[in-house]
């Protein structure tokens, strides 16, 4: 067996690459733990650093100060001061700056301290870590470009087609919507590239209208610069097709209701790592009049380089073809889950414990410490709402059943647990360190199914039981995407009706 690596040579005539060009937007992530216990015990993040005298820094007490200074000539110069939450001695805390046009912006576990901030004395730098009079401990620390952000929804209400390329056919906007004439093949490629590092998981969507009646007039969407197709017939066929220079190459069909001279939507969306039990990365699903059409379209059949590349677009073969509502997102679109346990559910992903179908519910059987399940649920920065009812089996203190969110590989997590004691808890889970967020009375009787809804938004939960609120106003902004799930704690449970939807923005 012969293993071929190579990498890309060092140019000499290139900018040194450990240096941040501060003229493009930049985003800093760290993981912070602060060993000191008093006030002066610093820890933090140096960034625009040029040398040991002269840089920024970022850092932070376990008493809950934070501080934006400038090092100059050996010399602190203050800048900008701000309390902040969720720190202290021996506590993990997330932090992340942004930086745009020589200004500062900083949340701590997902709360902003600090809005654009001026801090533009310094030439671009180096970024690193730094502490003062403490021990400090680092953790998944990750410079970023922002993602390019390019979403659209285009109605052609002022007559234009901003930015749409048109490669063949003639495409023009008439009646506020963008129209075709008869061609064999008519494409125009939307103002959305799909690029590496850039956008991958993806939204498309829109509207479409198929004036023509026979098999061969085909009207639907493009993606990968127009080398992949899906689309339908009046007569009751989907068909998904690669175009390649030898050719097509059908890729599947479907059949569907009869689309003759009505207007239907169609949704392409394309995730990625969102099947736990999938060997592809890349995702893609298509959705015709909201309803699932084609499932689990893996990428290397999907994608011609077997990723998401290039641009989404319109087609029409042999129909004057009109389009309206066409929309893009950097993500895929509101999604909905839910699951009743009728039978084993395939996308789950047993953590830890043991989790079985028992009658139609799923039921935890395995008393330990700690018992998690997960489901291909959650995305980071998606408001949601999840729902589930529960069933504790065990009676004492410490026997709790509760809902998970945010859990990611590194087994960090929130919960909501609760005994039949009387408490429910809130806890988060960093770096295997678990904190309590919140406690609560509650009147549930004991061996009594009840419901849990949370509902997330932005960096705040809330928390009801029985459709009554229990927890208001949950801080939970640390802990950024992962999936939600079930947990029990030295308890056997059962739990059903389970349903997560992403709350529309």
């Amino acid at each position: 067996m012969t293993t071929v690596t190579s990498y890309a040579t060092v140019d000499p005539g290139l900018p040194d690459s450990s240096v941040v060009d501060d003229e493009q937007p930049i985003e800093i992530q760290a993981r912070m733990l602060n060993r000191g216990a008093t006030d002066n015990a610093l820890v933090g993040l140096a960034f625009n650093y040029q040398d040991a005298q002269n840089f920024y820094e970022l850092v932070f007490s376990p008493t809950g100060r934070s501080l934006l200074r400038r090092i100059n000539g050996g010399a602190v110069q203050p800048i900008a001061s701000a309390g902040y939450t969720g720190g202290g001695q021996d506590r993990w805390f997330d932090v992340v700056l942004q930086r745009r046009e020589g200004r500062t912006t900083v949340q701590v576990n997902g709360n902003e301290i600090f809005t654009t901030v001026p801090q533009d004395a310094l030439a671009s730098g180096r970024i690193g870590l730094v502490t003062h009079r403490s021990g400090g401990r680092f953790d998944n620390v990750r410079v970023n470009t922002p993602q390019f952000a390019q979403p659209f929804k285009e109605r052609f209400d002022d007559g234009i087609a901003n930015g749409w390329q048109p490669i063949s056919g003639a495409w023009s906007v008439s009646n506020q919507q963008y129209a075709t004439g008869v061609q064999q093949t008519s494409l125009s490629l939307a103002p959305a590239d799909v690029k590496p590092g850039e956008v991958e998981e993806f939204g498309f969507r829109a509207k479409l209208f198929n004036p023509y009646g026979a098999s061969g007039n085909r009207i639907g969407l493009v993606w990968n610069d127009g080398e992949n197709e899906v689309v339908f017939t009046p007569t009751g066929e989907a068909i998904l097709n690669r175009i390649t220079a030898n050719g097509v190459i059908p890729l599947g069909s479907a059949p569907i209701p009869l689309l003759q001279k009505q207007w239907f939507e169609v949704q392409l969306d394309v995730c990625r790592n969102c099947r736990p039990f999938s060997n592809d990365p890349w995702i893609g699903t298509i959705r015709l009049n909201g309803q699932v059409l084609f499932d689990d379209l893996e990428g290397e059949r999907f994608f011609p380089q077997g990723r998401p590349l290039g641009k989404v677009g319109l087609v029409t073969h042999w129909t004057p073809g009109r389009f309206d509502n066409v929309e893009f997102r950097v993500r895929p679109f509101p999604q909905s889950y839910s699951q009743n346990f009728s039978s084993r559910p395939p996308e789950a992903m047993v953590r830890t414990g043991r989790w079985e179908p028992m009658n139609g519910t799923y039921d935890s059987l395995a008393v330990q410490q700690d018992a998690i399940t997960t489901f291909p649920i959650g995305d980071e920065g998606v408001d949601f709402l999840y729902r589930a009812r529960l069933l504790n089996r065990y009676g004492a203190s410490g026997n709790l059943v509760g809902l998970v969110t945010n859990f990611n590989e590194e087994h960090d997590y929130y919960e909501v647990v609760f005994s039949q004691t009387g408490k429910a808890y809130a806890n988060k889970v960093v770096n295997g360190t678990k904190v309590q967020l919140a406690v609560a009375n509650h009147s549930v009787p004991p061996n009594t199914w009840f419901t849990v809804e949370l509902r997330h938004v932005g960096t705040r939960t809330q928390v009801r039981l029985n459709d009554a609120i229990l927890f208001a106003d949950l801080p939970q902004g640390q802990i950024r995407g992962g999936f939600a799930g079930l947990v029990t704690h030295w308890s056997l449970a059962r739990f059903d009706d389970l349903r997560w939807e992403e709350l529309k923005q």
